[in-house]
C-alpha cells in the first residue's frame, strides 16, 4: 500500500476539491483520480463522494481524516525540519575525555555549539584515554578527547580518525616543601633518586611511556611511589609532597595552585598533546564535523 495515496486522499478530503488538491500536490488531475479509486479499492471502503459540483466524505472517509491528518502534519514537519536544520530534533551528543581536555577544551566548544545547536543534548564523560577509545570503538559515544596516544598509526588502522591538538612540554612538577622547589629549571639527572607519581600503563599509556622514556634516556630507571591514570591525582600527590610528576604544561596553567613548582626540563624535550577522535565511517553527522571544525579553529597545532 502506497502511503503516497493516503498523502493525496488528505489532500483532496482537505480541500474538497481534486483539481486544486491536484495543484497543491503538483501531479494531474487524473493521475490523483486514480490513487484515489485505487486506494478505495485497497482499503475495500468508499473514501469520497464525488459530484461533479464538489467532493464530500463519506463516513469511513471521516474517520480516517480525522486519524491520518495530524499524523501526516507531524511527519511533514519533521522532514522541514530535518531539511533546514540537517539535524534531528532533540539530538544527542556523546562526548568522552579525559579530565584535561575537559578543563581545556570543552567549555569554550559547547558555548559555541548551544548557541548555534539549542536543540541538542550534550552527555559528557569523563574518563581515561584507553576507556574513550573503547567508548568510540563500539559506537557508544560520538566523539572522544584523548591524550594522544603513542601507537597512533596502529589506532588508525583499527578504523579510527584522529586529529591533534597544540602540544604542550612536559614540566616535572614538585612540591613547594621541595628542596628542588627553589630551581628555575632542572636536569634529568638531578632526579634519579626522587619518588615518582607515575603512569597507569593501560590507562594513561602515553604518559607512561613518556615518563620512562625520559628517564631511560637520562640512564635511570625510575623509583615508583605509586600508579595512577588521572593528572588531577598525580597534582594532587605532588601538592601535598608525596613525590614528583612529569606534568604537562597546560595542565599545570589550568591548576595554577600556590601548592606545587613546574620546573622545565632543561636537557630534554619531552612533549604531549589532546587529540579528537572518531569512528572512520562513510557518513560524518554535521554535529561531529561542527565540533571538529570549532576544536581545530580554536586549538589547532
Amino acid at each position: 500500500m502506497n502511503l503516497d495515496a493516503f498523502r493525496y486522499f488528505l489532500e483532496v478530503a482537505k480541500q474538497k476539491n481534486f483539481s486544486n488538491a491536484a495543484q497543491k500536490l503538483y501531479i494531474s488531475q487524473p493521475a490523483l483520480s486514480q490513487q484515489i479509486v485505487s486506494l478505495e479499492k485497497q482499503l475495500g471502503i468508499k473514501l469520497l463522494r464525488r459530484t461533479t459540483r464538489k467532493v464530500t466524505l463519506t463516513e469511513e472517509g471521516e474517520y480516517l481524516y480525522k486519524k491520518l491528518a495530524s499524523s501526516f502534519e507531524m511527519i511533514e514537519s519533521t522532514i522541514q525540519y530535518i531539511k533546514e536544520n540537517k539535524i534531528v530534533p532533540k539530538a544527542k551528543m556523546n562526548i568522552a575525555t579525559v579530565p584535561t581536555a575537559a578543563s581545556l577544551y570543552i567549555p569554550n566548544l559547547f558555548k559555541k555549539m548551544i548557541l548555534e545547536f539549542p536543540e541538542v543534548e550534550f552527555y559528557l564523560h569523563e574518563t581515561t584515554s584507553s576507556q574513550a577509545i573503547e567508548l568510540v570503538r563500539n559506537d557508544k559515544y560520538h566523539l572522544a578527547l584523548i591524550r594522544t596516544p603513542i601507537q597512533k598509526n596502529e589506532m588508525l588502522k583499527e578504523g579510527m580518525k584522529m586529529v591533534e591538538f597544540s602540544r604542550q612540554p612536559l614540566q616535572l612538577v614538585v612540591s613547594v616543601e621541595h628542596p628542588l622547589a627553589s630551581k628555575q629549571s632542572i636536569h634529568l639527572e638531578e632526579v634519579r633518586d626522587e619518588n615518582f607519581i607515575h603512569y597507569d600503563k593501560e590507562q594513561a599509556s602515553s604518559l607512561h611511556y613518556l615518563v620512562e622514556r625520559a628517564c631511560t634516556m637520562a640512564d635511570f630507571t625510575p623509583k615508583r611511589i605509586c600508579t595512577v591514570s588521572e593528572l588531577f591525582t598525580a597534582i594532587n600527590l605532588v601538592s601535598n609532597n608525596v613525590g614528583v610528576a612529569f606534568i604537562p604544561k597546560e595542565m599545570v596553567d589550568i591548576l595554577q595552585t600556590g601548592k606545587i613548582r613546574a620546573l622545565p626540563i632543561s636537557d630534554m624535550e619531552l612533549s604531549s598533546s589532546i587529540s579528537a577522535i572518531w569512528k572512520d565511517d562513510d557518513y560524518l553527522p554535521l554535529l561531529t564535523s561542527r565540533i571538529l571544525d570549532i576544536l581545530q579553529s580554536d586549538f589547532t597545532i
